[in-house]
Parts: C-alpha cells; sequence; structure tokens
C-alpha cells in the first residue's frame, strides 16, 4: 500500500547502504557511472564532502525531472530548508541524488535536473552546501551556490527515510 501511495505521489524507494555516504561511495559512484565525469566523485575532492547524517536505509525520493522545490522567484537556502521541513521531510543529500538521477534515466530517459538546478541542502563542501544538475548526456555540475541566492529555475530536493 505504501509503494503505491508513493507512485501517485510520483515518488520512488531507493535503498541505499550508509556506505554510500562515505568518500569511498561517492568514488565507487563515479565509477559506476562514468558519464557523470564530476570533480565530486574523485578520491582527492570526495574527502572534502561532508553530510549531515550518514545513514543510509528504504529512502523515498521524489521522481521529477526538473527541481520538485521550486517558485517563480526561487527560495534562498534557508527558505528551501523551512519548506521541506514543513513537508515533513529531510533535505536530500548529494549521494542519494547520484543514485535517484540514475534510476531515473534508466526508467525515463531523463536525469533529474537537465533543466533546472536542485539543492542538496544536507551535502556540503568547504560550508556549503551543494547544489547539482544533469546534462542530457549524462555530465554532472556541482557547485556550492551562496546561501541568499534565488533563481527560478534553482530548487531543492528532498528524501524521506523510513523508520520502523
Amino acid at each position: 500500500e505504501e509503494l503505491g501511495q508513493l507512485r501517485k505521489e510520483n515518488r520512488a524507494v531507493l535503498l541505499l547502504s550508509s556506505d554510500i555516504y562515505t568518500p569511498a561511495g561517492l568514488v565507487r559512484l563515479g565509477q559506476a557511472f562514468p558519464l557523470m565525469n564530476s570533480w565530486v566523485t574523485k578520491p582527492e575532492e570526495a574527502a572534502k564532502i561532508s553530510h549531515s547524517f550518514y545513514e543510509g536505509g528504504s529512502i523515498d525520493i521524489e521522481m521529477f525531472h526538473d527541481s520538485p522545490y521550486r517558485t517563480r522567484q526561487g527560495y534562498n537556502e534557508q527558505q528551501l530548508r523551512e519548506k521541506i521541513a514543513a513537508d515533513g521531510r529531510i533535505g536530500m543529500r548529494l549521494p542519494t541524488y547520484l543514485v535517484g538521477s540514475q534510476f531515473s534515466e534508466l526508467l525515463t530517459g531523463h536525469y533529474f535536473d537537465e533543466n533546472t538546478w536542485s539543492r542538496t541542502p544536507e551535502s556540503f563542501c568547504g560550508g556549503r552546501a551543494l547544489s547539482a544538475g544533469f546534462l542530457s548526456g549524462g555530465a554532472l555540475g556541482v557547485n556550492g551556490w551562496d546561501p541568499g541566492y534565488q533563481y527560478p529555475y534553482l530548487g531543492g530536493r528532498s528524501e524521506g527515510v523510513k523508520r520502523a
């Protein structure tokens, strides 16, 4: 029943090991999906990335191609965090984003955010939350926007963790 309800809400469930949230996990994702060709999957750069929590598990994600948390004027980082929390969810982490986007491409032929960017507000580098977007060929762009930056095509993504 729960999976059926998630499908109606355009969500899917990923079963992810906690190991994926380590630097070695990011490097393995880069090896598994070489088209990403991103700095975040290089060992020396992956070591600089942190997350607000590192637990894996049964994680539900939005399967929208474009960033689901967007407004006409855009959210700044704090507004995005507040909106996600008001929905009873938590901000997405970059490894969750990478696996979810690859899953989307397998199912639909489209990666996440080919036309938008999404903040992954629970992953950081240099003290800044990371944002990501894919090109249609599978290349991954990742950067850390200023927390106050707002733009209509910069949104965010969330995840939900199933607790027993």
